[in-house]
């Protein structure tokens, strides 16, 4: 299953907005944070405003959060930048010498796939932006320990004194 790069970027942007809510928010300022080209974070931004999630005001005014991160699901964000359009299988049109066999198996895969994106949709609604945010920084607080302690092991008499 291949998921759109808008996804990440608006699930990336949203969670700067929150951990960044003190300075000001450009899509200059995220593409720095995240590698992404500022049109692209500019047309996310936009899909994200017309939703009511962020409040974006061009010039000094910066991006801010119009809700709580814990009010926000997954699926809610995939639902806002991704197209309906989106299959996740897609099949060549059949030719006319195509006999019943091949259309079963085009049936088959599609009702089956049919069943894995519902569960992806089930699972994704189960969880918010907030959980995503925690984890981050459960991770980067996990990160930094390590990396304090390698360097305590690396030198031993750094930082004692």
């Amino acid at each position: 299953m291949k998921i759109s790069s808008t996804y990440t970027v608006a699930l990336q942007l949203l969670i700067i907005c929150k951990h960044y809510e003190n300075e000001k928010i450009t899509s200059g300022f995220i593409s720095r944070k995240i590698g992404a080209d500022a049109a692209i974070i500019r047309r996310v931004m936009a899909d994200l405003k017309n939703s009511g999630y962020i409040e974006s005001k061009p010039g000094p005014g910066g991006t801010t959060l119009k809700r709580e991160l814990n009010e926000i699901t997954l699926y809610e964000i995939y639902k806002t930048v991704t197209s309906d359009d989106d299959q996740v299988l897609k099949f060549y049109n059949l030719p006319p010498e195509a006999d019943e066999f091949e259309y079963s198996i085009q049936s088959a895969a599609s009702n089956l796939f049919c069943q894995y994106i519902k569960s992806f949709y089930e699972e994704l609604k189960t969880h918010t932006v907030q959980d995503l945010y925690t984890q981050t920084l459960e991770q980067n607080l996990d990160h930094n320990a390590k990396k304090a302690r390698k360097q305590i092991i690396s030198h031993p008499s750094a930082g004692l004194f």
